[in-house]
Protein backbone atom coordinates (compact mmCIF):
# COMPACT_ATOMS: atom_id res chain seq x y z
CA UNK A 1 0.00 0.00 0.00
CA UNK A 2 3.04 2.54 0.73
CA UNK A 3 4.85 1.25 -1.76
CA UNK A 4 1.33 2.42 -4.41
CA UNK A 5 0.90 5.75 -2.29
CA UNK A 6 4.90 6.86 -2.95
CA UNK A 7 4.40 6.07 -7.00
CA UNK A 8 1.48 7.58 -7.16
CA UNK A 9 2.95 10.79 -5.55
CA UNK A 10 6.31 10.63 -8.05
CA UNK A 11 3.43 10.37 -10.87
CA UNK A 12 2.26 13.74 -9.39
CA UNK A 13 5.63 15.29 -9.07
CA UNK A 14 6.76 14.68 -13.16
CA UNK A 15 3.01 15.79 -14.01
CA UNK A 16 3.86 19.05 -12.23
CA UNK A 17 7.23 19.61 -12.97
CA UNK A 18 6.28 19.27 -16.83
CA UNK A 19 3.74 22.15 -16.55
CA UNK A 20 6.00 24.18 -14.59
CA UNK A 21 8.14 24.61 -17.70
CA UNK A 22 5.72 26.92 -19.22
CA UNK A 23 5.28 29.12 -15.89
CA UNK A 24 7.50 31.81 -14.71
CA UNK A 25 10.17 31.73 -12.04
CA UNK A 26 8.36 32.92 -9.34
CA UNK A 27 5.45 30.66 -10.08
CA UNK A 28 7.62 27.29 -10.32
CA UNK A 29 9.83 28.48 -6.74
CA UNK A 30 6.31 29.29 -5.26
CA UNK A 31 4.95 25.39 -6.07
CA UNK A 32 8.67 23.55 -5.68
CA UNK A 33 8.87 25.01 -1.94
CA UNK A 34 5.04 23.48 -1.52
CA UNK A 35 5.94 20.49 -2.63
CA UNK A 36 9.20 20.31 -0.30
CA UNK A 37 6.66 21.32 2.33
CA UNK A 38 4.33 18.87 1.99
CA UNK A 39 7.05 16.34 1.73
CA UNK A 40 7.77 16.63 5.57
CA UNK A 41 7.05 14.92 8.23
CA UNK A 42 5.74 11.67 6.76
CA UNK A 43 5.17 9.13 9.40
CA UNK A 44 1.83 6.83 7.99
CA UNK A 45 -0.30 5.97 5.05
CA UNK A 46 -2.55 8.67 6.07
CA UNK A 47 -0.01 11.63 6.23
CA UNK A 48 0.81 9.90 2.61
CA UNK A 49 -2.71 10.07 1.41
CA UNK A 50 -2.76 13.86 2.58
CA UNK A 51 0.62 14.45 1.12
CA UNK A 52 -0.65 13.29 -2.51
CA UNK A 53 -4.20 14.96 -2.23
CA UNK A 54 -2.34 18.47 -2.07
CA UNK A 55 0.14 17.43 -4.85
CA UNK A 56 -3.04 17.10 -6.96
CA UNK A 57 -4.47 20.29 -5.63
CA UNK A 58 -1.36 21.91 -6.78
CA UNK A 59 -1.75 20.36 -10.10
CA UNK A 60 -5.14 21.54 -10.47
CA UNK A 61 -4.28 25.29 -9.81
CA UNK A 62 -1.45 25.04 -12.28
CA UNK A 63 -3.62 23.66 -15.11
CA UNK A 64 -6.27 26.07 -13.76
CA UNK A 65 -3.78 29.01 -14.83
CA UNK A 66 -4.04 30.91 -11.46
CA UNK A 67 -0.50 31.11 -9.69
CA UNK A 68 0.00 29.38 -6.61
CA UNK A 69 0.27 31.66 -3.32
CA UNK A 70 3.57 31.60 -1.55
CA UNK A 71 2.27 29.86 1.62
CA UNK A 72 1.41 26.15 1.90
CA UNK A 73 -0.34 25.58 5.85
CA UNK A 74 -0.42 22.01 6.54
CA UNK A 75 -2.71 22.73 9.64
CA UNK A 76 -5.60 24.42 7.64
CA UNK A 77 -5.12 23.06 4.12
CA UNK A 78 -3.90 23.09 0.89
CA UNK A 79 -3.71 26.58 -0.58
CA UNK A 80 -5.18 28.37 -3.56
CA UNK A 81 -2.90 30.07 -6.01
CA UNK A 82 -3.32 33.81 -7.21
CA UNK A 83 -6.63 34.99 -6.14
CA UNK A 84 -8.18 31.95 -4.57
CA UNK A 85 -8.49 31.90 -0.74
CA UNK A 86 -7.17 28.82 1.04
CA UNK A 87 -8.83 25.32 1.37
CA UNK A 88 -10.04 24.61 5.20
CA UNK A 89 -11.89 21.82 6.40
CA UNK A 90 -15.07 24.22 7.31
CA UNK A 91 -15.23 27.73 5.37
CA UNK A 92 -12.72 27.10 2.65
CA UNK A 93 -14.94 27.29 -0.80
CA UNK A 94 -13.56 26.85 -4.23
CA UNK A 95 -15.77 29.72 -6.75
CA UNK A 96 -19.35 28.36 -8.11
CA UNK A 97 -17.54 28.44 -11.39
CA UNK A 98 -15.48 25.56 -11.25
CA UNK A 99 -16.54 22.07 -9.17
CA UNK A 100 -15.42 21.80 -5.88
CA UNK A 101 -11.83 20.88 -5.31
CA UNK A 102 -12.44 18.50 -2.25
CA UNK A 103 -15.19 16.76 -4.26
CA UNK A 104 -12.95 15.85 -7.60
CA UNK A 105 -10.41 15.12 -4.75
CA UNK A 106 -12.44 12.87 -2.43
CA UNK A 107 -12.19 9.30 -3.75
CA UNK A 108 -15.12 7.46 -5.28
CA UNK A 109 -16.60 4.02 -5.67
CA UNK A 110 -15.87 3.06 -9.22
CA UNK A 111 -18.79 0.71 -10.06
CA UNK A 112 -16.91 -0.46 -13.49
CA UNK A 113 -13.46 -1.06 -12.37
CA UNK A 114 -15.14 -3.27 -9.40
CA UNK A 115 -17.23 -5.05 -12.24
CA UNK A 116 -14.13 -5.63 -14.62
CA UNK A 117 -11.82 -6.83 -11.03
CA UNK A 118 -14.69 -8.80 -10.62
CA UNK A 119 -14.52 -10.35 -14.42
CA UNK A 120 -10.85 -11.01 -14.22
CA UNK A 121 -11.46 -13.56 -11.14
CA UNK A 122 -14.21 -15.21 -12.95
CA UNK A 123 -11.41 -15.63 -15.43
CA UNK A 124 -8.74 -16.66 -13.48
CA UNK A 125 -6.61 -13.85 -14.18
CA UNK A 126 -6.26 -13.19 -10.17
CA UNK A 127 -6.42 -16.14 -8.42
CA UNK A 128 -4.60 -14.48 -5.08
CA UNK A 129 -6.69 -12.46 -2.20
CA UNK A 130 -4.14 -10.81 -2.16
CA UNK A 131 -3.92 -10.00 -6.17
CA UNK A 132 -7.91 -9.22 -5.78
CA UNK A 133 -7.29 -6.48 -2.71
CA UNK A 134 -4.39 -4.62 -4.71
CA UNK A 135 -6.16 -4.58 -7.63
CA UNK A 136 -9.78 -3.62 -6.06
CA UNK A 137 -8.28 -0.59 -3.68
CA UNK A 138 -8.13 1.46 -7.06
CA UNK A 139 -11.97 1.69 -7.36
CA UNK A 140 -13.33 1.79 -3.70
CA UNK A 141 -14.16 4.54 -1.41
CA UNK A 142 -11.29 3.69 1.25
CA UNK A 143 -9.13 1.70 -0.61
CA UNK A 144 -9.49 -1.53 0.20
CA UNK A 145 -9.38 -1.12 4.13
CA UNK A 146 -12.51 -2.60 4.91
CA UNK A 147 -12.37 -5.07 2.81
CA UNK A 148 -8.50 -6.13 4.65
CA UNK A 149 -10.09 -6.07 7.82
CA UNK A 150 -12.78 -8.62 6.63
CA UNK A 151 -10.52 -10.83 5.02
CA UNK A 152 -8.11 -10.94 8.07
CA UNK A 153 -10.83 -10.85 10.58
CA UNK A 154 -12.20 -14.03 8.44
CA UNK A 155 -8.34 -15.54 7.98
CA UNK A 156 -7.87 -14.75 11.87
CA UNK A 157 -11.10 -17.45 12.53
CA UNK A 158 -10.07 -19.33 9.90
CA UNK A 159 -6.77 -20.11 11.57
CA UNK A 160 -8.56 -20.56 15.04
CA UNK A 161 -10.43 -23.31 13.74
CA UNK A 162 -7.62 -24.99 12.27
CA UNK A 163 -5.16 -24.82 15.16
CA UNK A 164 -8.13 -25.92 17.76
CA UNK A 165 -8.91 -28.73 14.59
CA UNK A 166 -5.77 -29.68 14.54
CA UNK A 167 -4.83 -29.60 18.45
CA UNK A 168 -7.55 -31.52 18.98
CA UNK A 169 -6.27 -33.99 16.15
CA UNK A 170 -3.02 -34.21 17.66
CA UNK A 171 -4.48 -34.65 21.41
CA UNK A 172 -6.36 -37.96 20.81
CA UNK A 173 -3.77 -39.14 18.33
CA UNK A 174 -1.26 -38.89 21.22
CA UNK A 175 -4.05 -40.77 23.46
CA UNK A 176 -4.40 -43.27 21.18
CA UNK A 177 -0.46 -43.93 20.37
CA UNK A 178 0.07 -43.39 24.26
CA UNK A 179 -2.73 -46.11 25.13
CA UNK A 180 -1.12 -48.49 22.62
CA UNK A 181 2.31 -48.06 23.57
CA UNK A 182 1.31 -49.23 26.96
CA UNK A 183 -0.63 -52.16 26.07
CA UNK A 184 2.61 -53.38 23.75
CA UNK A 185 4.63 -52.79 27.17
CA UNK A 186 2.29 -54.38 29.54
CA UNK A 187 1.97 -57.40 27.03
CA UNK A 188 5.79 -57.54 26.35
CA UNK A 189 6.02 -57.37 30.51
CA UNK A 190 3.75 -60.55 30.45
CA UNK A 191 5.19 -62.38 28.27
CA UNK A 192 9.06 -61.65 29.46
CA UNK A 193 7.50 -62.75 32.55
CA UNK A 194 6.19 -66.25 31.24
CA UNK A 195 9.06 -66.88 29.53
CA UNK A 196 11.55 -66.72 32.30
CA UNK A 197 9.07 -68.63 34.04
CA UNK A 198 9.34 -71.37 31.79
CA UNK A 199 13.42 -71.22 31.65
CA UNK A 200 13.69 -71.61 35.38
CA UNK A 201 11.50 -74.77 35.16
CA UNK A 202 13.04 -76.35 32.07
CA UNK A 203 16.05 -75.36 34.55
CA UNK A 204 15.00 -76.64 37.51
CA UNK A 205 13.47 -80.08 35.53
CA UNK A 206 17.41 -80.11 33.99
CA UNK A 207 18.98 -80.65 36.97
CA UNK A 208 16.45 -82.62 38.33
CA UNK A 209 17.41 -85.27 35.42
CA UNK A 210 20.72 -84.69 35.07
CA UNK A 211 23.20 -87.28 36.70
CA UNK A 212 25.49 -86.13 39.78
CA UNK A 213 28.36 -89.34 38.54
CA UNK A 214 31.75 -87.92 37.28
CA UNK A 215 33.88 -89.94 35.60
CA UNK A 216 36.73 -88.25 36.55
CA UNK A 217 36.48 -89.09 40.48
CA UNK A 218 34.30 -91.65 40.59
CA UNK A 219 35.34 -93.82 37.12
CA UNK A 220 38.01 -95.49 39.57
CA UNK A 221 35.93 -96.82 42.07
CA UNK A 222 34.84 -100.14 41.02
CA UNK A 223 32.42 -100.85 43.92
CA UNK A 224 30.55 -97.74 43.04
CA UNK A 225 30.68 -98.70 38.93
CA UNK A 226 29.43 -102.02 39.80
CA UNK A 227 26.10 -100.60 41.84
CA UNK A 228 25.52 -98.50 38.86
CA UNK A 229 24.80 -100.72 36.05
CA UNK A 230 21.33 -102.71 36.57
CA UNK A 231 20.98 -105.67 34.43
CA UNK A 232 17.96 -104.94 32.42
CA UNK A 233 15.47 -108.00 31.34
CA UNK A 234 13.53 -108.08 28.45
CA UNK A 235 9.73 -106.32 29.19
CA UNK A 236 7.13 -108.56 28.11
CA UNK A 237 4.19 -106.22 25.98
CA UNK A 238 0.89 -106.40 27.54
CA UNK A 239 -2.01 -106.51 25.72
CA UNK A 240 -3.80 -103.31 26.58
CA UNK A 241 -7.66 -103.83 27.51
CA UNK A 242 -10.43 -103.19 25.19
CA UNK A 243 -12.48 -101.88 27.80
CA UNK A 244 -9.91 -99.32 29.05
CA UNK A 245 -9.72 -98.28 25.27
CA UNK A 246 -13.04 -97.36 25.03
CA UNK A 247 -13.48 -95.56 27.95
CA UNK A 248 -10.51 -93.48 26.93
CA UNK A 249 -11.78 -92.46 23.37
CA UNK A 250 -15.80 -91.83 24.96
CA UNK A 251 -13.60 -89.37 27.52
CA UNK A 252 -11.70 -88.08 24.71
CA UNK A 253 -15.08 -87.42 22.44
CA UNK A 254 -16.90 -86.32 25.27
CA UNK A 255 -14.53 -83.42 25.81
CA UNK A 256 -14.84 -82.73 22.33
CA UNK A 257 -18.50 -82.27 22.37
CA UNK A 258 -18.40 -79.81 25.26
CA UNK A 259 -15.92 -77.69 23.15
CA UNK A 260 -17.76 -77.68 20.41
CA UNK A 261 -20.99 -77.11 22.02
CA UNK A 262 -19.15 -73.79 23.66
CA UNK A 263 -18.45 -72.31 20.49
CA UNK A 264 -22.25 -72.80 19.12
CA UNK A 265 -23.66 -71.80 21.74
CA UNK A 266 -21.39 -68.65 21.54
CA UNK A 267 -22.31 -68.47 17.77
CA UNK A 268 -25.39 -68.40 19.17
CA UNK A 269 -25.42 -66.00 21.10
CA UNK A 270 -23.52 -63.56 18.49
CA UNK A 271 -26.20 -64.35 16.12
CA UNK A 272 -28.79 -63.70 18.39
CA UNK A 273 -27.15 -60.35 18.46
CA UNK A 274 -27.08 -59.59 14.80
CA UNK A 275 -30.96 -60.31 14.81
CA UNK A 276 -31.73 -58.13 17.64
CA UNK A 277 -29.58 -55.21 15.61
CA UNK A 278 -31.00 -55.83 12.42
CA UNK A 279 -34.49 -56.07 13.53
CA UNK A 280 -34.30 -52.38 14.93
CA UNK A 281 -33.04 -51.77 11.68
CA UNK A 282 -35.90 -53.05 9.28
CA UNK A 283 -38.14 -51.37 12.31
CA UNK A 284 -36.45 -47.83 11.80
CA UNK A 285 -36.40 -48.50 8.15
CA UNK A 286 -40.21 -49.49 8.51
CA UNK A 287 -41.18 -46.39 10.14
CA UNK A 288 -38.92 -44.04 7.47
CA UNK A 289 -41.31 -45.74 4.91
CA UNK A 290 -44.13 -44.99 6.12
CA UNK A 291 -43.97 -41.21 5.65
CA UNK A 292 -42.81 -41.25 2.09
CA UNK A 293 -46.90 -42.20 1.40
CA UNK A 294 -47.76 -38.80 3.21
CA UNK A 295 -45.13 -37.32 1.58
CA UNK A 296 -46.22 -38.43 -2.12
CA UNK A 297 -49.45 -37.66 -1.13
CA UNK A 298 -48.88 -33.92 -0.62
CA UNK A 299 -46.63 -33.63 -3.40
CA UNK A 300 -49.43 -35.00 -5.57
CA UNK A 301 -51.87 -32.74 -4.19
CA UNK A 302 -49.82 -29.90 -5.03
CA UNK A 303 -49.05 -30.84 -8.50
CA UNK A 304 -52.72 -31.22 -9.08
CA UNK A 305 -53.01 -27.98 -7.69
CA UNK A 306 -50.49 -26.31 -10.08
CA UNK A 307 -51.71 -28.11 -12.67
CA UNK A 308 -55.50 -26.67 -12.56
CA UNK A 309 -53.37 -22.97 -12.24
CA UNK A 310 -51.86 -23.92 -15.65
CA UNK A 311 -55.17 -25.07 -17.22
CA UNK A 312 -57.15 -22.21 -15.97
CA UNK A 313 -54.32 -19.94 -17.24
CA UNK A 314 -54.48 -21.93 -20.50
CA UNK A 315 -58.22 -21.46 -20.54
CA UNK A 316 -57.72 -17.56 -20.10
CA UNK A 317 -54.42 -17.08 -22.91
CA UNK A 318 -57.43 -19.66 -25.23
CA UNK A 319 -60.08 -17.01 -24.72
CA UNK A 320 -57.57 -14.02 -25.11
CA UNK A 321 -56.61 -15.39 -28.16
CA UNK A 322 -60.32 -15.94 -29.48
CA UNK A 323 -61.08 -12.72 -28.74
CA UNK A 324 -57.82 -10.74 -30.39
CA UNK A 325 -58.48 -13.54 -33.52
CA UNK A 326 -62.38 -12.45 -33.42
CA UNK A 327 -61.38 -8.54 -33.70
CA UNK A 328 -58.84 -9.15 -36.16
CA UNK A 329 -61.64 -10.26 -38.06
CA UNK A 330 -64.04 -7.92 -37.68
CA UNK A 331 -60.99 -5.05 -38.16
CA UNK A 332 -60.66 -6.96 -41.86
CA UNK A 333 -63.76 -6.74 -42.64
CA UNK A 334 -64.32 -2.96 -41.55
CA UNK A 335 -61.12 -2.04 -44.00
CA UNK A 336 -62.66 -4.15 -46.96
CA UNK A 337 -65.75 -2.77 -46.29
CA UNK A 338 -63.81 0.47 -46.17
CA UNK A 339 -62.19 0.12 -49.46
CA UNK A 340 -64.96 -0.93 -51.41
CA UNK A 341 -67.31 2.08 -50.46
CA UNK A 342 -63.90 3.87 -52.36
CA UNK A 343 -63.74 2.08 -55.22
Amino acid sequence: MADHLDRAFQEIVRDIELKLKTCGKEDQRAVLDMLEETSKDICNDEDKRRRNDRGRYLLYMIDSGERPSDKFNKSEGDNCCGKCHSIGPSTSKIPSSKKSLLERLEPKTDMIGIRDVINRVRCDEITTTAEFIFNIMYYVKDSGVTLQEIFEKNLQLFREVVEDTIDRRIQDECDVMMHTQNDIKLKFRTLTEGMERRIKKIKRRLFEISPDFDWLTDGKDKRKLSKLIVKRYPETKEQPDETEKLIHQAFMRGQWLNKELSRLQEENANLKTYLDKFRCLAEERKAQESHVPRILQKEKKHLEQELNKQRKIYKQNLEMIDDLYIDYQTYNSENNNTEKSFH
